[in-house]
Parts: C-alpha cells; sequence; structure tokens
C-alpha cells in the first residue's frame, strides 16, 4: 500500500484559493476603473464594472481588444508611456 501525506498540499491549495477570491473580490467591487492586459500586446484579459461604466463599453466589446483597437488614448504611444512608468514603479518597489 502506498501512502502519502497530502495535508501541505492542500493547505497551499486552500491558501491560494483564499488569496484568488480576495483578489477577485476587491477587483470586482472597486470603484476604481481596473483592467488587466497582456503586456506585449495590450490585450484586455478582464476588466471591472467600473472601467465600463466609466469607458461605456461592454464587457464583450472589450475582452480581447487592444486599448488602440477602443481608441483609448487620445496619443496611441500614450499607452507605451504607461507601461515605462508602471515598469519603473514595478523596479523601484522591489
Amino acid at each position: 500500500m502506498l501512502a502519502q501525506d497530502v495535508t501541505e498540499k492542500r493547505k497551499s491549495e486552500l491558501r491560494l484559493r483564499h488569496s484568488e477570491e480576495k483578489f477577485s473580490k476587491a477587483f470586482r467591487s472597486s470603484p476604481l476603473a481596473i483592467s488587466i492586459t497582456t503586456q506585449a500586446e495590450g490585450q484586455y484579459v478582464d476588466v471591472n464594472d467600473a472601467f465600463l461604466k466609466m469607458m461605456e463599453y461592454e464587457r464583450a466589446e472589450v475582452i480581447g481588444r487592444t486599448s488602440a483597437e477602443l481608441n483609448l488614448f487620445a496619443d496611441p504611444g500614450s499607452r507605451n508611456a504607461v507601461m515605462r512608468l508602471l515598469g519603473q514603479l514595478v523596479r523601484d518597489a522591489l
């Protein structure tokens, strides 16, 4: 008979699930517009309701598209500037 203690694995899975639930709750209920995009292409992976309200789009219109496709920046180069700034903020925080 082969037995394996999976207690730590289960605890780790529960901690991960709890963390994901907390993130999801904060993301969905935030009054601030939040989006999750791919870094390279800038395709929207998910957006919260505040983002949709502010941008006046439906979720299906946004997911899988880019800010350029949706004309969200008056200057398309602005996204690159924002990405550089966010990258710098992350590097500074580390």
